[in-house]
């Protein structure tokens, strides 16, 4: 049994995306692929743009509604990007009550399985544990894995498999040859 135990999450409820609703688009699946990403050196790049666009940006014949587009675009995605970070946390805090609550659920089952064997076998009555068959053989799946593994991991220590023959050498005789 894990032990899982932390505080009760106090952080947010409630992600509210209503202020990038205008923002956000659903794509089909498949269209991100090959979609460019940011890069190291954006922060250096906005510095740049911002100091030579007022005095150099004509005479570099960049176009005015150009950077215009990219100053309105990098503003939506920070906004972005903050919506981002409220949902991973909340997305974080929901997959980690599910994974403590499955495990509760888990232990609780095994409690339950192993009071129904106890109670048979200590009675010496396997007509109780009956009734909880399903539950007994669910609980055991693990252990049952298990025991599968390590079979195979001993059979393949006690029967390696033959070396190939070196360069030149005949191939050994099978049994079925």
């Amino acid at each position: 049994m894990a032990k899982m135990d932390g505080p009760k999450y106090t952080g947010s409820l409630i992600v509210d995306l209503t202020s990038v609703k205008d923002d956000l688009i659903d794509l089909a699946p498949g269209a991100m692929k090959g979609a460019r990403a940011e890069q190291d050196g954006m922060a250096e790049v906005k510095k740049e743009l911002a100091e030579a666009m007022p005095g150099h940006g004509e005479a570099a014949d960049i176009p005015p509604h150009v950077y215009q587009r990219f100053l309105d675009r990098t503003a939506k995605l920070e906004k972005i990007q903050e919506k981002k970070l409220e949902v991973a946390k909340a997305m974080e805090v929901l997959n980690e009550t599910a994974v403590k609550l499955e495990n509760d659920v888990e232990d609780d089952i095994s409690v339950m399985a192993k009071a129904a064997q106890s109670t048979a076998a200590r009675q010496k009555n396997p007509g109780l544990a009956a009734p909880f068959e399903v539950t007994i053989r669910y609980n055991s799946q693990g252990a049952e894995k298990a025991l599968k593994t390590r079979r195979k991991n001993a059979e393949a220590k006690a029967d390696p498999p033959e070396p190939p023959p070196a360069e030149g050498e005949p191939k050994p005789p099978t049994r079925s040859e």
